[in-house]
């Protein structure tokens, strides 16, 4: 049985600075483009991921992927890790991710056969579908035929994937994983999958990556996981948040809901100076002096406002 999985409240197993970081290791990477796709791949060097950016990673600097690698047999592979959903945003997004990779690539003298497939994979963390994977390729409407393979797209709903159970094989056991939401939700997967290969890697990667929260701070500080939260995720939670508070100041009486009101203005001004801090890659103690909360509020909203 493989030692107990250390499960950090912010950065969880589908937080997407530990995604990213984690897949920057083939002994990752590789087993999950292979429970996803259903292809062994060998790589050409290491993976490429937001978290550790290399000089040559041309790509990483045009387009936003969390994680990609090229392979020996000349293709390229990238998978993404998303807790939000709207439909016709992600399948836009998909295909402009697919066409900026095959863009990106030179042609020699009009040898456009020579282009490196790409296989784009979006993992939904939150959102459900009835089928656990759905792929989508070019084809004729008529017959079906393929029509070019250079674009293949696999998109995995995780909820579905756990509904499923192990007949989805190591899938079912990266969805268990990313699902994770707390130590018992922790030791759990410990106990049913910490004993097989894949989740033994998994608890060592988490674990290493966790060990130092320091550098996970430090690099979700970076343009690429700061950005990632829109204006429109933020209006969202801002109505969230003061539709809850409302919803408590009437449970607790009129006098409770007007003092719980200016509360929530409070808490609202306190949030944008976190959030504005956060995008000037202030540290955490830097916000903790500035703004009159716990660290684990700070904490909190950092984690509630920085996803995907």
């Amino acid at each position: 049985m493989a030692n107990r999985l250390y499960f950090h409240e912010h950065f969880c197993p589908s937080n997407d600075v530990v995604f990213s970081t984690m897949n920057g290791h083939k002994e990752i990477f590789c087993p999950l483009v292979n429970a996803v796709t259903g292809e062994n791949v060998v790589l050409l060097g290491d993976p490429h991921t937001q978290a550790e950016r290399r000089e040559d990673d041309v790509l990483l600097n045009t387009i936003r992927f969390d994680s990609f690698a090229e392979t020996k047999d000349l293709r390229y592979y990238s998978i993404d890790m998303n807790r939000t959903y709207k439909e016709a945003r992600e399948n836009y997004r998909t295909m402009y991710y697919a066409c900026r990779v095959v863009s990106t690539q030179s042609v020699a003298k009009m040898q456009y056969e020579e282009l490196k497939p790409v296989h784009i994979s979006f993992i939904y963390s939150d959102h459900d579908e009835i089928k656990p994977v759905r792929t989508a390729t070019m084809r004729f409407n008529d017959n079906y035929e393929v029509y070019c393979d250079l674009i293949s797209v696999t998109l995995v709903y995780v909820p579905a994937v756990v509904r499923e159970g192990r007949g989805c094989g190591n899938l079912y056991t990266f969805a268990r994983f990313f699902e994770i939401s707390n130590q018992g939700e922790a030791d759990e997967f410990v106990n049913d999958l910490g004993d097989t290969e894949l989740g033994e890697e998994l608890i060592r990667v988490y674990n290493n990556a966790v060990a130092n929260v320091n550098h996970l701070y430090e690099i979700e500080k970076s343009s690429y996981f700061t950005e990632r939260l829109n204006e429109a995720q933020l209006a969202e939670e801002r109505q969230r948040a003061l539709a809850k508070g409302r919803q408590e100041g009437r449970q607790e009486g009129r006098q409770e809901g007007r003092q719980e009101g200016r509360q929530e203005g409070r808490q609202e001004g306190l949030t944008e100076t976190v959030l504005r801090m956060v995008r000037k890659n202030k540290t955490i103690q830097d916000i903790i002096d500035a703004v009159d909360l716990p660290q684990s509020e700070i904490e909190t909203i950092i984690a509630v406002f920085t996803r995907a």
